[in-house]
């Protein structure tokens, strides 16, 4: 594998697929609108765009009384919610075991 193709694949990981796991992968210390926005910062959005877009995919997800709570202030569906990818257009839920969740 060349290092051109790693970049791909991470670039195609960071924009275009995400995974929601168990563990909710975000900062314990930024609010739900901070951690979306710090992934879109990494995705190349910048100041005012990744705000409103990180206010914009929270409700989307139902989060939108919930950007300025901290992880620890959220219920376990919450903070799922806000690790899913600020790029994701298709959102595929899988349960514990790894298969596919019923009506997805």
């Amino acid at each position: 594998m060349t290092a051109a193709r790693r970049r791909e694949r991470a670039a195609l990981r960071l924009e275009g697929v995400g995974f929601v796991f168990q563990a909710y992968n975000r900062l314990d210390a930024l609010t739900a609108r901070e951690n979306v926005e710090l992934v879109m910062n990494m995705a190349g959005a910048k100041g005012r765009h990744a705000g409103e877009r990180a206010v914009e995919l929270l409700t989307m997800l139902g989060l939108e009384r919930r950007f300025d709570h901290l992880p620890a202030g959220l219920s376990g569906g919450e903070n799922q919610r806000v690790t899913i990818p600020p790029s994701s257009c298709t959102i595929t839920c899988v349960d514990g075991r790894g298969t596919l969740a019923a009506g997805t």
